[in-house]
């Protein structure tokens, strides 16, 4: 059975070194139990943060990402990180295309385009978020804005590594409110993304192995069950959430029982 992914976005809530120490001390402490043979967990850090955690958890089975990528390996880029000097310091993941990132740094999908093709040289797993704002949910324009997304993102990538990446529905309306999106319109939604990347490559039978995630911003344990029983989703991520160490472990818990579940 191919393994579901989960992951936690830290963003930037730790203030310090000793904050995250602390974190780390709690987690590692409790997370005895928890089985990964079904289940590939994620930890996307910043970039200040992801080396100190990657070698504090070597131990025990969990990737170690970060949070955004320069598209170039090095060069003249004051203030950017080269994907591959992160490679070579172990990191495991890249965020591409997170909304914080589009609405609040001017992330386009063709410099995503070229954030995908320099996470793929290097050996990096990359998150590739996409998502339709308020307006254009009201609008019934998910699928088109999907479908821009997604061909912009994928200009040039060929299909054999499609399994390479993976993909993270998160819809932007829905931050904000009180509940996760229903169950159906997720199934629908993942769905469409698979036949949108089909489309893309021709129907050709590699493009059926995307992963495909749900990340929305409002995601408790009780909706974490409900999302993964959409037995095709192959994962979900958390956020908010992941801030509190033992809530952290309870959701890493929660989706391997639904994968559990799933056999």
């Amino acid at each position: 059975m191919k393994k579901a992914v989960f992951f936690a976005n830290l963003k930037i809530y730790f203030r310090s070194r000793q904050d995250l120490q602390n974190y780390l001390d709690v987690f590692k402490k409790n997370l005895t139990g928890v089985t990964l043979d079904i289940l590939e967990v994620h930890l996307m850090a910043d970039f200040l943060s992801f080396e100190f955690i990657k070698k504090s958890l070597e131990n025990f089975g969990l990737k170690v990402g970060v949070q955004d990528i320069f598209w170039e390996d090095s060069g003249a880029y004051t203030g950017e990180v080269s994907p591959s000097m992160l490679a070579s310091l172990g990191c495991d993941s890249a965020f591409l295309g997170h909304f914080e990132r589009r609405t609040l740094f001017g992330e386009n999908d063709e410099n995503l385009n070229r954030k995908l093709l320099a996470c793929l040289r290097n050996g990096l797993t990359p998150f590739y978020f996409i998502g339709e704002g308020k307006d254009e949910h009201a609008g019934n324009l998910t699928e088109k804005v999907l479908a821009n997304q997604l061909r912009a993102g994928l200009k040039g990538i060929d299909v054999k590594n499609i399994r390479e990446i993976v993909f993270i529905y998160e819809p932007i309306w829905v931050i904000g409110q009180k509940a996760s999106p229903s169950v159906d319109l997720i199934r629908t939604v993942y769905f469409m993304i698979k036949d949108i990347i089909s489309d893309i490559y021709g129907n050709d039978p590699e493009a059926g192995r995307a992963r495909i995630l749900y990340g929305g911003s409002i995601v408790d344990l009780k909706s974490l069950k409900d999302i993964m029983s959409i037995k095709e989703l192959d994962g979900v991520g958390i956020a908010r959430a992941a801030v509190d160490p033992l809530s952290l472990i309870d959701f890493i818990k929660a989706t391997g029982e639904s994968v559990k579940n799933r056999l």
